[in-house]
This record gives structure tokens, sequence and C-alpha cells, in this order.
């Protein structure tokens, strides 16, 4: 059947009342054709095997720079970390040293409230 027609709208003529039993088959058939532009796909070639290959290695080098491109993303992602980390150890450094300048000064302060009281 294939061979004997011309397009597609011969090929659903050819099913109505065969393939299906409705009678409006081949319209409705033609219709989703039409709406979805199914006919792009009426001349697709063979592909050598040069052009599969091809195309394999474009599909393998496309997955690479995706794979490259995270990596970048979590390499951006552990030195902000880091910065992070080394601020927040910083900070608590800082506070530590503030606590212990700070503590004598609060032990002489209650050491005079309970010689005032």
């Amino acid at each position: 059947m294939e061979s004997e027609t011309t397009d597609y709208t011969q090929a659903t003529a050819f099913l109505t009342g065969k393939y299906a039993t409705d009678v409006q088959y081949s319209e409705k058939i033609n219709k989703l054709i039409e709406v979805y532009e199914l006919t792009k796909y009426d001349a697709l070639e063979e592909k050598t095997p040069e052009q599969k290959e091809q195309e394999q290695k474009q599909a393998e080098e496309k997955k690479i720079n995706e794979q490259k491109e995270k990596i970048a993303k979590l390499n951006e992602t552990h030195i902000t970390f880091t910065k992070e980390l080394q601020r927040l150890k910083q900070e608590k450094k800082r506070k530590e040293l503030e606590q212990l300048v700070l503590a004598p000064s609060k032990f002489l302060g209650q050491l005079i409230k309970q010689l005032d009281a």
C-alpha cells in the first residue's frame, strides 16, 4: 500500500472501512496530521553510518559540556561555601575573644555589686 500512495490522504482513505469502521476516519486522521504537522516526518532519510557516528559524537560532546558546566557550578558553590565557613570561623573567634576580654570586667562588675550590697 505504501508504495502505491502519493500522499497520506490516499493512505487514510484506503484504511477507512478496512481498518476503522468510522466513516469519517480518514477525515479525522487527516485533520490530526495537518494540525500537528506530521508530514514533516515523511521525508526523513536513512542516515549513513558516518552521519550516525557524527551525531553520536555530537551527543557525547554535548553531554561532556553539560557535565563540565555542572562541575563548574559545583566548584563555585564549594568556593562560596568555603569562604562563608572561613568567615563564620573568624566571627566565632572574634566573639570568643570579645567574651574573654569582657569576662573580667563582668566579673569585676558583679564583685563590686556584691561589695556594695
